[in-house]
């Protein structure tokens, strides 16, 4: 596989959805106070054909060695949060993050994060998914296109996805057939054009997170799917 380039116009789609990393300045976070305590799982968007990336979080006073892959969530992994407040990842045996994020209290469980190309290094993108909100045979979409997206799935109402927004597909007969019928537009000008018609599966015992972009190669869009067993 050929490795594909992230281009700016579609880092600056995800600031308005990414909450980027924190500088950490003056003392290093082993001299911090230590807080709380973080439940979250991790996995990456990335185009480019790169390894894995590794980072070390805190837990207590363990290190514990994390690698983001790119096909599947894993975790769930328990970490301390710096001052009650900040998840904080190192790179090897930094004593300053290579990038920090905010966690609020309501992120405390149920938390993926989702490491996204930058100009250097990564960007994260937190997403809250308790299965109450993001079920089985739900999709959580990305859009890091620069066009409007509408998706219909299923026999629900098309749902539009701005770029850089989010949205979460749901279909009221999840699980009662072996898939389900999809129809993506993509807004071009003023004009709405058909990208795909196809069949999703319909399984109540994954959910699944899709990022859509445009491909490096062809200019076409193009879906990163990813799954997570809930049952």
């Amino acid at each position: 596989m050929k490795s594909e380039t992230f281009t700016y116009p579609m880092i600056r789609l995800f600031s308005a959805l990414l909450v980027l990393a924190l500088p950490v300045t003056g003392a290093s976070a082993q001299e911090s106070k230590i807080g709380s305590k973080v439940t979250f799982s991790v996995t990456r968007f990335d185009p480019r054909d790169l390894p894995s990336p590794k980072f070390v979080v805190k837990n207590g006073s363990r290190d514990v060695e994390i690698e983001v892959p790119l096909t599947y969530i894993a975790g769930p992994f328990s970490a301390t949060l710096r001052d009650d407040k900040f998840l904080d990842f190192f790179e090897g045996g930094a004593k300053v993050p290579a990038m920090s994020t905010e966690i609020p209290v309501a992120m405390l469980k149920d938390l993926l994060v989702v490491f996204v190309p930058a100009e250097k290094g990564f960007k994260l993108l937190k997403i809250h998914a308790p299965p109450t909100a993001l079920g089985g045979g739900d999709h959580y979409v990305v859009n890091a296109t620069e066009a409007d997206v509408a998706i219909k799935y299923g026999s629900a109402k098309p749902v539009l996805v701005k770029p850089g927004k989010s949205a979460i597909l749901h279909d009221g007969a999840a699980g009662k057939a072996p898939t389900l019928p999809v129809v993506i537009n993509r807004k071009d000008g003023d004009q709405w054009k058909l990208v795909s018609t196809e069949n999703w599966p319909n399984d109540v015992r994954f959910r699944n997170f899709l990022f859509l972009y445009k491909s490096a190669r062809d200019h076409h869009m193009a879906i990163h799917g990813i799954s997570e067993r809930v049952d």
